[in-house]
């Protein structure tokens, strides 16, 4: 019984050996394996106590050092001189059944992990920045919970840094304010940041004045002598021309329906020249 204590004793003291030298390393460091173990995700702290976060894959780095903050209205920016209060992980695996998609079963596989950080100075505000890793891919939230000193807040700018170590391939859908229906787009990341670039150098404002014009001409072009008919007329003729247009695709094929609500549940819509519908319209 006293060799079984002695060895138990061992133990305990290795473990507490094992978490100061963790607490003790300048750079706080956790790690967190998809399922499969071929994603990894790396957190860390840095000498200034600012959040940040790596990603490899098979060993490869696809996403090097990068960071996160926040600024907000007559506040000090969140972001350094952080502490790791708290590392909570989990793990979840359910396969559940669609309602409407292309696969009658998803399977909801990832491993959690779960950062509580604090700010060391007198304003102790608190973030929760909550990681989930899949066996395709990472994704990750920020939460404030409710505290005393952090109540009414404005925020300003999120800076989410996400330091990409090549022009790899991205699916992506422009930014919005108020909408989440945009079709994705597949390029490069060079092409985004070009495409970007433009709408800083234009102007959104220039861009959609530009938009208006073109189909003001492409509106115009062609059409047939009106005579006497009514204004009225010939403008239902007009946005005819242009709902007509909406309808096909750039190859003049006839598209089932125009309409996105359907992004909400199935992530797709019904622009696509379907024979059957195509040749009843026709």
């Amino acid at each position: 019984m006293k060799k079984n204590f002695i060895y138990l004793k061992t133990i305990v003291v290795l473990i507490v050996i094992l978490l100061f030298h963790s607490c003790g390393n300048g750079n706080n460091e956790t790690e967190l394996l998809s399922p499969d173990g071929k994603i990894k995700l790396i957190f860390y702290l840095s000498g200034e106590g600012k959040a940040g976060y790596l990603i490899n894959y098979s060993d490869n780095k696809i996403i090097d050092t990068s960071y996160f903050s926040f600024d907000f209205q007559d506040q000090e920016s969140f972001g350094k001189n952080l502490e790791i209060v708290n590392i909570f992980t989990s793990s979840f695996d359910q396969t559940w059944q669609t309602v409407w998609g292309e696969q009658r079963f998803i399977r909801n596989n990832y491993k959690e992990l779960k950062i509580d950080l604090q700010e060391k100075d007198q304003n102790k505000r608190r973030c929760f920045i909550t990681f989930r890793v899949f066996n395709d891919g990472v994704g990750f939230r920020f939460d404030f919970p409710e505290q005393e000193n952090f109540n009414d807040v404005v925020l300003l700018d999120e800076n989410t840094q996400f330091k990409l170590t090549g022009d790899y391939t991205c699916w992506w859908s422009p930014g919005d304010w108020d909408i989440y229906e945009h079709l994705f787009n597949t390029t490069k990341f060079s092409e985004i940041r070009s495409l970007n670039a433009i709408v800083i150098d234009k102007s959104p404002v220039e861009l959609i004045d530009h938009t208006e014009d073109y189909w003001r001409i492409w509106m115009t072009k062609g059409l047939p002598n009106f005579a006497d008919l009514p204004s009225g007329i010939v403008d239902l003729y007009k946005r005819s021309l242009l709902t007509i247009r909406t309808m096909t695709d750039n190859h003049g094929g006839i598209i089932a329906a125009n309409d996105s609500d359907l992004l909400q549940f199935g992530r797709d819509t019904y622009s696509y020249v379907w024979p059957r519908d195509a040749a009843r319209a026709a």
